[in-house]
């Protein structure tokens, strides 16, 4: 019972004492959690469900990185604190890229963001892995952290999403690369 309760939840099935349990559309019924489990489940669909969650990952901080360099740049630049002491490998960037982006939506206050970044961690840590173990990629990115702490340091608000559509722009390739080839472990 305790499983069929979870798949409820999650937006599986909808259980209605005395009526049969009715199979839902997991795309009208499901949350962001459910992710994972659709990548373990349809490696054919992994790629374009990665590429949503990064496009989405792009576009959400856009606005609340602008939000929080504006209204705190003193906080924004604390979050690159660890910068210096971040380790050349793929899993302390994947840590430190998670928590620095999470991080941006506690300064600008956007609780409902840190939610979405919550719900996704698993995926977030598993891509991260997969595209930080490439040297290359650690190299662009550590250019883009720099970027990014200077422009806090100056409070420049202004210079932010050009910033982050540039660092897109530049690792897009990258990415294509990997969703192209991504492994069928992707979810162990």
């Amino acid at each position: 019972m305790k499983f069929l309760q979870r798949l409820a939840r999650d937006g599986w099935l909808t259980i209605q004492h005395g009526k049969p349990t009715k199979v839902n559309n997991i795309w009208d019924a499901a949350g962001p959690n459910i992710i994972e489990t659709l990548i373990a489940l349809d490696m054919q669909s992994a790629p374009l469900i990665i590429d949503n969650m990064l496009s989405l990952r792009s576009k959400m901080s856009e606005s609340y990185i602008y939000e929080a360099v504006k209204n705190s740049p003193q906080k924004s630049t604390a979050l690159f604190a660890e910068l210096e002491q971040l380790q050349n490998t793929a899993q302390d960037y994947t840590e430190f890229d998670y928590q620095l982006f999470r991080q941006f939506t506690v300064v600008a206050n956007k609780p409902f963001y840190r939610l979405i970044f919550n719900s996704l961690k698993g995926v977030y840590q598993r891509i991260g892995l997969l595209f930080f173990k490439e040297k290359k990629h650690r190299e662009l990115t550590k250019q883009f952290y720099l970027e990014m702490q200077q422009i806090c340091l100056e409070g420049n608000a202004d210079a932010v999403v050009d910033c982050i559509r540039k660092h897109n722009l530049r690792s897009s390739t990258y990415w294509k690369a990997i969703l192209e080839r991504l492994p069928q472990n992707l979810s162990d």
